[in-house]
């Protein structure tokens, strides 16, 4: 799997989910690592690279057509873990751009 940090210096992964960054997490080792040698050499198992800021719009349309979200806004209360699932993406989402 490719995880990537954002300008605001979120590490993402390809789906665009927020990857914990706590202390001993094997990914904030590794990164860690990448940071010291000055970010030259990638870590073996990650691909850290700098992404373009994307508005809500570009993120949320990269899972979701307007299609599906007037289907799920539509369906909120007859399938609730979908929008459960659609809602916690889209504040996923919010926190990588602010």
């Amino acid at each position: 799997m490719k995880y990537f940090q954002t300008n605001s210096g979120y590490i993402v992964d390809e789906n665009n989910e927020l990857v914990p960054m706590e202390e001993g997490h094997p990914l904030y080792i590794a990164y860690l690592a990448f940071l010291k040698q000055g970010g030259a050499v990638e870590p073996t198992d990650f691909e850290i690279e700098v992404i373009e800021p994307k508005t809500l719009i570009e993120l949320i349309r990269e899972r979701y057509s307007i299609d599906d979200e007037l289907s799920i806004q539509r369906q909120r209360e007859n399938k609730p873990d979908e929008f459960i699932e659609y809602y916690a993406f889209v504040e996923n989402c919010k926190t990588l751009i602010n």
